[in-house]
Order: structure tokens, then C-alpha cells, then sequence
């Protein structure tokens, strides 16, 4: 006898299954619910981070599922905004340099070793955080 495939909702809640495929034996068959299930992305919020910071994934053929992250990540809308309003009003240097647009960006890159130090609650002195430029191999 036909019956309905069970597919999870978000943390394993049941959802509906009257779009999901049947199975035909009496073997359990799991379905991984559609992106667009009212299960899938923590309650819409992934498909609205897709929509509004990464719309130019989506396309006339439904969009692009780009897996290319450790190479080079797509970039939100956000961070292109807030990079252009930085990169707008501030003149960065060399931060090895010794002028005053040099010191000013030694000291972003200082202000950021210290963020990420206490992002990952890591004590300054027991750990370093090391810059690299095309480290992905």
C-alpha cells in the first residue's frame, strides 16, 4: 500500500507531507523537505538572507548554489555597502608605512586581531592572530 514519505521539520517537528513523493513498501522513506517548506532555513530566515543579501545568486534559471566558500565566499550586500562607505571616507595605507594613512590602517588591522581574539574568547598573549593572503592552497 502507497503512503506518504516522512520528512522532518525544522528540528525534526513533523510538516506536511501532501507535496512529498509516496513510498510503495513498507520500508520508512525520508524526504528532505523542499527549500521552500515552512521546515527548511529556521524559519525563513536563510531564504530572506538569500533574497536580501545575496540576490545576485538568483537568476532566470532559479539561481546558483554556490559551495565554493573556503575559495572565495560571495560577498552580502551589506558588506559591500558598509566597505564603500569605509573605503569612501577613509584613506588607508600600507600599514607597515610610517604616514598618518599607514597608522590608521595598522590600526584597523589591530582592531580587528582584537575582535576576532574576542569573538573565540581567546586571551591576548596565549593566542595570535595571523593575516594571510591566499592561504586556501
Amino acid at each position: 500500500t502507497d503512503r506518504p514519505a516522512t520528512s522532518g521539520g525544522e528540528c525534526g517537528s513533523p510538516s506536511s507531507s501532501a507535496d512529498q513523493p509516496t513510498a510503495s513498501s513498507g520500508d520508512d522513506v525520508h524526504v528532505v523537505p523542499p527549500m521552500t517548506s515552512a521546515g527548511y532555513g529556521y524559519g525563513g530566515r536563510i531564504d530572506a538572507m538569500r533574497r536580501d543579501e545575496f540576490s545576485r545568486l538568483e537568476g532566470a534559471d532559479g539561481g546558483v548554489a554556490y559551495v565554493d566558500h573556503a575559495g572565495a565566499p560571495p560577498y552580502s550586500e551589506t558588506l559591500v555597502r558598509e566597505c564603500m562607505t569605509a573605503l569612501t571616507a577613509t584613506l588607508l595605507g600600507n600599514p607597515h608605512s610610517t604616514h598618518d594613512a599607514a597608522a590608521a590602517t595598522a590600526g584597523a588591522v589591530e582592531a580587528a586581531r582584537g575582535a576576532t581574539l574576542e569573538h573565540f574568547n581567546a586571551p591576548l598573549g596565549e593566542f595570535e592572530v595571523v593575516f594571510t593572503s591566499g592561504a586556501t592552497g
